[in-house]
């Protein structure tokens, strides 16, 4: 199988802020809310991250019907991610509950980043109101 559109790399920079939980204390909203205060003007793509498996873990994954590797995955991150452009700069964001991580990418990153032991797939452009 080919990976021709899977780039592992490392990020250019990475930023860190501190999310005013006061300022987003509407849950249904907050990730709206923030990605239009810090992205306004921005193309804005929804993400999915997964545990980049091992060849034990894929094997337990299969014949298991819960899939437990990729349950357990997914309730120790339950943050979201996103990737933003603009102006040829595309950046892997992550919102939790009290961060907004903001990683710089290579221009040419395509549709599936692998990083940290994740595989992060870009999917539809968002609309953000």
């Amino acid at each position: 199988m080919k990976k021709n559109n899977c780039i592992l790399q490392e990020p250019k920079l990475v930023v860190n802020i501190e999310i005013d939980n006061n300022k987003y204390s509407n849950k249904l909203s907050k990730y709206n809310d923030i990605l239009k205060d810090y992205f306004n003007g921005f193309d804005i793509y929804s993400v999915i991250r997964t545990k980049k498996m091992n060849f034990i873990e894929r094997i337990i994954d299969f014949f298991s019907d819960l899939s437990p590797v990729e349950l357990v995955d997914a309730l120790s991150d339950t943050s979201v991610y996103y990737v933003v452009v603009k102006n040829n700069v595309k950046q892997l964001v992550n919102i939790d509950k009290n961060n907004l991580k903001i990683y710089d990418l290579d221009s040419n990153t395509k549709k599936v980043i692998e990083y940290e032991g994740n595989i992060f797939k870009v999917g539809s452009k968002l609309k953000i109101k």
